[in-house]
């Protein structure tokens, strides 16, 4: 009875050790929020219209759209090639979507200013339930929170991540997307049960499908990740049994009937923009010039300056460039000079250079971890093969589609680190874990090593004694 009552009071300190480690772990993560939104908010409401980061041409996209009630545009008016191409445009969603919210400002105030501040306060709100989200999906990979409250931190001390999550700009709605995708994917992959596992299939294709339509850069994360999910669903499938179907009861029937109906309308979009798209024009973003003139083209100021690129670069000998050398010396310089702090692609020393030194410090050693130790608990772990190769899949197309405007414009175009933070803070948490982990595993290895020593050392002197 003594033995139970210790044995009580040693499962009850521990408990209670947990749950004050939990709840400090909660405290600090909330209080990383707080940063987060305190830094944004700070350039949000203090910043003139239109910050750098091409608000002015998300804005007044919004602004059209708001004069419509549905996203197609058949004819483009006159007054909107400042734009491009809006009539066969892929990456219309966000546009559309934040031209609800700015119809309800509009009905309160007409001061343009106060307008950008709301939907700058609204792109604020959707990178903190990206990163809510985010914590949740990489609980459930059994990352310890400690970890994930130090990339957090790191991830949100880089100044260009504020300054960029304070736009207005795609960006936002993309990183939202992503993460919902991310956690539909991962639950789709662990779920076992037949009936909800059905349900997140559909939610996970619909925003898939969806989130192509947020920002085309989406298609490969989409490609790979629906590849990936459907592999894994082949290897572990399980046969449904007949009963299990005629057992849905009526919740469950009008839930997949919602998801089946969001299914059909998401990929009647898809289909309606990339499909038409492809038959037409085989292309998935058609250039400018094939729907309309070059002087109304021109008025869009990325293609007229490929435009421009373009006509130099003809007139030049043709050269063929290294992949391998643009890479090393245009393309790996320019992103990590970026990603910290520096809007700028030219040069400058990014401000809070030791953070970003920091984070890359992390994300190298983590992969490090992992090739060295972890290759096959990652490929055995399904969520953290599903996140690492959409984050493979978008760094190569990206770096494809850069390498490609280098080789037809003979100049470093569109080269800008940001493009990969809404992959940051999920790489960055898996990687401190896997220092860590990897670490503790030497360490105990060690420390097995020296007491098997330990153990054989009086053995070997009673040995000598008798001798």
């Amino acid at each position: 009875m003594l033995v139970d009552f210790v044995k009580h009071i040693h499962t009850t300190g521990r408990e209670k050790a947990r749950t004050k480690h939990t709840t400090i772990s909660e405290v600090v993560f909330w209080a990383v929020l707080v940063l987060f939104v305190g830094e944004a908010l700070a350039v949000a409401l203090t910043a003139s219209y239109p910050l750098p980061i091409d608000e002015s041409y998300h804005f007044g996209l919004i602004q059209f759209f708001s004069h419509q009630w549905l996203p197609f545009v058949h004819t483009q008016p006159a007054g909107t090639y400042q734009f491009g191409d809006i009539t066969h445009y892929d990456s219309y969603l966000y546009h559309y979507l934040m031209s609800f919210p700015l119809r309800i400002i509009e009905l309160f105030t007409q001061s343009q200013q106060t307008q950008v501040i709301l939907l700058r306060v609204l792109s604020i709100g959707m990178f903190v339930g990206a990163f809510v989200l985010l914590r949740r999906i990489l609980r459930d990979m059994r990352v310890s929170q400690w970890a994930i409250n130090v990339a957090l931190l790191i991830y949100v001390l880089l100044p260009m991540v504020p300054f960029w999550a304070a736009h207005v700009n795609y960006d936002s709605l993309f990183t939202l997307t992503l993460v919902v995708f991310v956690r539909l994917g991962q639950r789709v992959i662990t779920s076992r049960q037949a009936v909800v596992r059905r349900r997140l299939i559909a939610l996970f294709l619909s925003v898939g499908l969806l989130g192509c339509l947020v920002k085309y850069s989406f298609v490969p994360v989409a490609f790979v990740g629906i590849v990936t999910v459907g592999v894994c669903l082949w290897r572990h499938r399980r046969s449904i049994s007949r009963r299990q179907v005629k057992n849905y009861d009526m919740h469950e029937k009008l839930l997949l009937a919602g998801v089946g109906l969001l299914l059909l309308v998401s990929g009647g979009l898809f289909v309606q923009r990339y499909g038409v798209n492809l038959m037409t024009y085989h292309a998935i973003e058609p250039d400018c010039a094939r729907l309309h003139t070059v002087a109304e083209c021109q008025e869009y100021g990325a293609w007229s300056r490929n435009y421009s690129l373009k006509e130099v670069a003809a007139q030049a000998p043709q050269v063929t460039h290294n992949p391998l050398k643009y890479l090393k010396d245009f393309w790996l310089p320019i992103n990590l000079r970026t990603i910290g702090g520096t809007y700028s692609s030219t040069g400058g020393t990014p401000p809070l250079a030791t953070a970003m030194k920091l984070a890359l410090l992390l994300l190298v050693g983590g992969i490090v971890a992992v090739l060295v130790l972890s290759v096959r608990g990652v490929v055995r772990d399904r969520a953290l093969l599903f996140i690492v190769g959409i984050t493979v899949a978008y760094g190569a197309a990206l770096f494809i589609n850069n390498f490609s405007q280098f080789e037809a414009f003979r100049s470093v175009v569109a080269v800008q680190g940001r493009y990969m933070l809404p992959f940051l803070p999920a790489l960055l948490a898996v990687a401190i874990w896997q220092v860590y982990t990897t670490a503790a595993m030497s360490v105990r290895a060690v420390r097995a090593r020296l007491r098997k020593v330990e153990g054989e050392v009086p053995s070997l002197l009673l040995e000598d004694a008798e001798i």
